[in-house]
């Protein structure tokens, strides 16, 4: 029979999908033997919204089962962004990743390199040292 009348919308709206993953995402150790520091920039494609919070994830897992997990909210300064994860076992691996948030929701999650750390300390100085002569050269 034909074409209904035409409808317009009522506003105008942009295509948005959630934010690509976080570029350059790497993990440290921190300053103390119960922390580790991730830091990483923002992801190349923001998917057309602005980041608004990034997820930083950390498990004892790769599978991520239960993963514990901080919000960075503070992102007036600019990337590169960094979180440090204290109350860590030393000792104990740790995997992590980081996932960027706009308005549709996260994105996919992306590893740090290396994608597993274990918080420790540097060691202490050696103790005892002596210097003595083994030959005449």
């Amino acid at each position: 029979i034909g074409y209904s009348l035409p409808q317009s919308a009522f506003s105008p709206e942009k295509p948005v999908v959630p934010p690509s993953v976080p570029s350059s995402v790497t993990l440290e150790r921190g300053a103390s033997p119960t922390e580790l520091q991730v830091i990483f920039n923002s992801p190349s494609d923001d998917g057309g919204d602005a980041i608004v919070e990034y997820l930083v994830e950390w498990a004892t897992s790769i599978s991520f089962t239960s993963p514990s997990s901080t919000a960075v909210t503070y992102l007036a300064g600019g990337s590169p962004y960094i979180k440090t994860i204290s109350g860590l076992t030393t000792g104990i691996s740790y995997f992590v990743r980081v996932s960027a948030k706009n308005a549709q929701g996260y994105g996919a999650p992306q590893l740090a390199t290396p994608n597993s750390l274990n918080p420790a300390t540097r060691p202490s100085a050696p103790t005892n040292v002596n210097l003595g002569v083994t030959s005449d050269s």
